[in-house]
């Protein structure tokens, strides 16, 4: 009868004092993370064992990025921010530079801030808290000068591309219904057309005068045949030096027309064509005997 109660004695001895010790070391479920952050945590941990902090933060860091809901992904995100805080505490004691043991700081703070915002005034977030203490401590502990990690000053911080307001794009201005000419080649436009006319008329002027002056020969000729009885050439000679001094007078009537029309027309051209405008320019001018002003223009 002894010996059944010592051995019951012994075995609840060892459960009661094995019991505080698991209370206080839970071991997180596998469930605890997404199949994604399971694959960049376990290749994180991976890194870190080979002493590659770059890629060992680089994959826990997408690892908690898989879990973003700090409520429901709550735990998954307490496991793999507790191995990433290690990894940037590791990197400290190698290094000793304020910035890695501030990384750890401010991943901490960031994972507070969240929680405090999505669980409210009222959520419980005493051991993420005191992790943050404790580094806050760690940092005023070891670098007195600059005791505290500060977060970005929202004033001075730039925007990020997401947060800067998005300007509403300009639409392209309208074609001008009438765009603007060069005066200036407008105005030699208008020259050529007015100079091509006047050559016309100049010319009109040349046949005008060559036609009337064949009238002229051929009245001429006719009064100095003998008036009287003429012979059948004569005759014909006197209806051919009419038939050619009407058609010269007709002639030269249509010629000189057309050339007073090609006066008209270029003298309104000229007259409505643009003027350039003058271009003046004035320098002092100075010579050993007298001063004054020099003037030079272009009208």
């Amino acid at each position: 009868m002894t010996r059944p109660h010592l051995i019951l004695r012994t075995t609840l001895a060892l459960v009661l004092t094995a019991a505080p010790v698991s209370a206080q070391e839970p071991e997180e479920p596998a469930s605890a993370l997404t199949p994604a952050a399971q694959l960049h945590n376990a290749r994180g941990i991976a890194a870190f064992h080979a002493h590659d902090h770059e890629v060992a933060i680089a994959e826990l860091q997408q690892a908690y990025a898989a879990m973003p809901d700090p409520v429901v992904h709550r735990s998954g995100r307490d496991l793999v921010l507790s191995s990433l805080r290690g990894v940037h505490l590791d990197r400290y004691r190698q290094s000793g530079q304020r910035v890695d043991l501030c990384a750890a700081h401010e991943l901490q703070r960031d994972h507070v801030d969240a929680l405090r915002l999505a669980l409210g005034e009222a959520g419980e977030v005493t051991g993420p808290q005191e992790r943050l203490d404790e580094l806050a401590a760690r940092v005023a502990q070891d670098f007195p000068d600059a005791p505290r990690c500060e977060p970005p000053a929202a004033a001075t911080a730039s925007p990020s591309v997401s947060q800067r307001p998005v300007m509403a794009e300009r639409p392209p201005a309208p074609a001008p219904l009438h765009p603007p000419i060069d005066t200036a080649r407008r105005a030699r436009r208008y020259h050529g057309v007015g100079g091509a006319l006047l050559g016309f008329a100049g010319l009109a002027a040349i046949g005008s005068a060559s036609a009337a002056a064949v009238y002229a020969d051929r009245f001429r000729r006719l009064n100095a045949l003998e008036r009287g009885l003429m012979t059948p050439a004569q005759i014909a000679e006197v209806d051919r030096l009419g038939h050619e001094g009407q058609l010269a007078r007709t002639t030269a009537i249509a010629i000189g027309v057309g050339g007073a029309l090609f006066l008209v027309a270029g003298a309104a051209v000229l007259v409505s064509a643009p003027r350039r405008p003058a271009r003046l320019s004035v320098a002092p001018s100075l010579t050993p005997s007298a001063w004054g002003l020099h003037i030079r223009g272009r009208f």
